[in-house]
């Protein structure tokens, strides 16, 4: 068994001393590397008194004249910055000034570019993408219009929270109506009319914030809610580019929220869409997997491969990335 070590003296007299250390300033890694010195220092009152000096906490009197105080080092470490973006080859500049170093670089930079790999890269986005969830998820709950949007299809926490966070935190104050809300967001168009000349166009002033979260609402609707399927294609049916109809769909969700918002009735699939779900020619939800059987296990296959990445896997099968995170890698991330 192990004991633990104690702290010599106070723990609460330790504190840390910081310091640049220039040696690097005249070598070649100069521009790559930063060297930083970290003491963990002591410090200690020395009582002069009786035959000879001691070190001693029972003196009470702070100035006491007996007394010195000095910072004794227990402990020390040293730091390394490196700058993968400036300087030289980040790879070839941390092999030369150590070994540690040097192993460091083997696990995670590449030897030609300097920079991180891909898997590395690939892994802290997956890390700092779960840590930041979880302080989203926090914030997006406690936000007043949470139960709202959390009942629309598709959205979850990162596209509900972003969808809040462009609407506002006072969308009834703000906006009188459900109109003037979607003509913020950019997904009602402008008309102008001079005589027997009318002209319908794109409205260009508005939140282009919003328009992109709108646009994210209405696509992953499509996948998600038979009603906003059905108008989807109804739309497309109609002429309408792929663009155009999902600014319709996001449009007509727009307006749906702003009316419960003021209203406090909850979000209803069925009323937003106009059908009744016991109704036999109510609309059913298709959904067609993005990736069948087969290219599911090609795409393992290829990651399975030495260097290989969710990215450049996702560009072969043409598919996004987030598709392989949840059918191929099962790993599910919440919109």
């Amino acid at each position: 068994m192990i004991e633990p070590s104690t702290l010599p003296g106070d723990p609460t007299e330790l504190h840390l001393r910081i310091s640049y250390d220039d040696g690097l300033c005249d070598t070649p890694q100069v521009d790559t590397l930063e060297r930083w010195d970290v003491a963990v220092l002591h410090r200690r009152r020395t009582h002069h008194g009786g035959d000879g000096p001691a070190a001693t906490n029972d003196c009470t009197d702070a100035d006491c004249p007996s007394c010195t105080v000095e910072d004794v080092t227990i402990g020390s470490m040293a730091f390394y910055r490196v700058h993968l973006d400036r300087g030289r080859n980040a790879y070839w500049a941390m092999e030369e000034e150590s070994e540690d170093l040097y192993e460091t670089a083997q696990v995670l930079l590449d030897p030609q570019t300097g920079s991180l790999t891909g898997e590395v890269s690939e892994l802290l986005e997956y890390v700092g993408t779960g840590l930041l969830d979880g302080e989203l998820e926090k914030r997006y709950t406690a936000h007043r219009f949470h139960q709202l949007v959390s009942r629309v299809p598709g959205v979850g926490t990162t596209l509900g929270a972003y969808l809040l966070a462009e609407i506002g935190d006072r969308p009834v104050e703000r906006f009188d109506t459900g109109r003037s809300l979607a003509a913020y967001a950019g997904v009602s168009p402008v008309t102008w009319a001079s005589g027997q000349t009318v002209r319908v166009a794109f409205r260009r002033a508005s939140s282009t914030h919003l328009r992109s979260a709108l646009h994210a609402v209405a696509f992953s609707m499509v996948g998600h809610s038979p009603g906003a399927q059905a108008y989807y294609g109804r739309r497309r049916a109609a002429g309408d580019a792929h663009a155009t109809a999902l600014r319709k769909l996001g449009r007509k969700v727009l307006l749906c929220l702003h009316y419960c918002m003021a209203s406090g009735v909850p979000y209803d699939d069925a009323v937003a869409f106009g059908y009744d779900p016991a109704a036999a020619d109510a609309p059913t939800l298709r959904r067609e997997k993005p990736l069948d059987e087969m290219e599911i296990v090609r795409a393992r296959d290829m990651l399975a491969t030495p260097g290989a990445t969710v990215t450049a896997t996702a560009r072969a099968f043409g598919v996004s990335r987030q598709t392989v995170y949840r059918h191929v890698l099962d790993r599910p991330r919440a919109w």
